[in-house]
């Protein structure tokens, strides 16, 4: 027998006489039709899953953690805030953060900063964000993490305002959030460069292929890989959040928060690995962040 024409550009009426034509009796004409048109409503079904998935996703919000003092980038940071430093002239790391989410159309965006910040971000941002004013001068992460978690009092995305990253690393958080049920979701790069995995957040996991994480942190070795900095929390992340702040007050960081979490089967993950990333902490990571933001300038 011929091959079988392509039902999907053609009519019902249209496909059955190329099949009839082609010798097919009509017994094997209702079986083709019924596989085709099933094939079809399924890949119809699993487009329209996909596309309202990700229209749920894309509308979450987002707060980005800008109140660390980046002790490690003076003298320069005591001329700018390290998030306000730039990539190219005139385009910030923040400047660079807050166009990834945009371009995804996340554009419910808030900001917490320390009080000396508040107002450079307003002028340079506008209404496109929301402000959210640290009180202590002496905190941790967590901290600002929970202040975003106070106000925005649903599930959102945490970003740290020294990381850049491709646009598919987060187009790749968004694919997944809806279909986390655990209290996080954080990003696995299982193979950072040498320095990263120093310097950043390992993440101990039960099961490689599809477990959870069980550990955080930064003095665990990096078997499996090291956290990129985004973390989707889902509405019950602020249990823990609050409990690690109780327990340890102000200095909790998030690691606490995700442990916390991790004891209890809380913390899922997304393997990004390949997408280019970077965390700026010292003079050198800058320099490197400016050869990689003209890469994932796309």
């Amino acid at each position: 027998m011929k091959s079988i024409p392509d039902s999907r550009c053609l009519s019902v009426n249209e496909y059955d006489i190329i099949l009839l034509s082609q010798g097919v009796k009509n017994l094997e004409r209702k079986s083709i039709l019924m596989t085709s048109r099933f094939s079809i409503a399924l890949k119809n079904l699993y487009l329209e899953k996909s596309f309202f998935s990700w229209i749920m996703a894309i509308n979450i919000p987002a707060a980005i953690l800008a109140a660390g003092k980046a002790t490690r980038l003076k003298p320069y940071s005591d001329q700018a805030p390290k998030f306000m430093m730039e990539l190219e002239p005139g385009v910030t790391i923040l400047d660079f953060i807050i166009e990834r989410l945009e371009s995804l159309n996340i554009t419910k965006i808030f900001i917490v900063t320390r009080p000396e910040y508040a107002q450079t971000l307003r002028e340079r941002f506008g209404d496109k964000v929301e402000i959210l004013e640290t009180e202590l001068e002496e905190f941790e992460n967590l901290y600002s993490m929970g202040l975003a978690a106070e106000e925005i009092k649903d599930r959102f995305l945490v970003l740290m305002s020294d990381h850049i990253f491709t646009r598919d690393l987060l187009k790749t958080v968004l694919n997944r959030i809806n279909s986390v049920e655990e209290a996080f979701l954080v990003c696995l790069d299982r193979e950072p460069s040498l320095a990263s995995a120093e310097e950043g957040l390992k993440l101990k996991l039960d099961d490689v292929s599809s477990g959870k994480v069980v550990e955080v942190g930064k003095s665990l070795p990096p078997i499996y890989g090291i956290d990129t900095g985004v973390i989707f929390c889902n509405k019950s992340a602020r249990k823990y959040i609050k409990k690690a702040l109780k327990q340890k007050g102000p200095n909790a960081k998030i690691k606490d928060a995700l442990n916390l979490a991790a004891a209890e089967g809380q913390v899922a993950f997304v393997d990004v690995t390949g997408f280019p990333w970077k965390d700026v902490d010292t003079l050198q990571d800058l320099e490197e962040a400016r050869e990689i933001y003209w890469r994932i300038l796309k």
